[in-house]
């Protein structure tokens, strides 16, 4: 559960200096190093890493469409879909595709989606694109490089 990792984050947080918990105005540098220097001015600017680049575009993406609210609505959804997933979106041959993943993510049946929903939809596009990868595009034998 996301609940385990809020203790890391904190552990995060204080390693990088801070002697107390990320206020609201600094939470948005949590796991994002990029960000990190503009709120911690003394620090010096670290590098993400390709994961922490990642988890920072999901995490802002959702923000950028759920504005103040914390929450998409399903025009939210549908514009978010429309702009982020736009060959996605194109080659969907049902016209009810936004009304199908609104119904799937939005759990409580308010007419909103939060971020654990969001990203769900996220995880599971993912998986769908891994699995084409696997099967159809993933050279054969290769090893891991670093």
């Amino acid at each position: 559960s996301a609940s385990n990792y809020k203790g890391l984050v904190l552990d995060w947080e204080l390693a990088r200096g801070s002697s107390h918990p990320p206020s609201l105005s600094e939470t948005r540098s949590c796991c994002c190093p990029r960000t990190a220097f503009l709120l911690f001015p003394g620090k010096k600017m670290v590098v993400p890493s390709q994961m922490e680049n990642a988890m920072e575009i999901i995490m802002f993406n959702f923000h950028k469409y759920a504005g103040d609210k914390g929450y998409m609505t399903k025009d939210d959804l549908k514009c978010m879909m429309d702009k982020e997933y736009h060959e996605f979106m194109k080659n969907q041959k049902d016209p009810q595709t936004v009304d199908k993943i609104m119904k799937d993510l939005d759990q409580c049946r308010d007419g909103r989606v939060d971020f654990q929903g969001y990203f769900s939809l996220v995880a599971g596009l993912t998986i769908a694109c891994n699995d084409y990868y696997v099967c159809h595009m993933k050279p054969k034998g290769r090893q891991r490089t670093n």
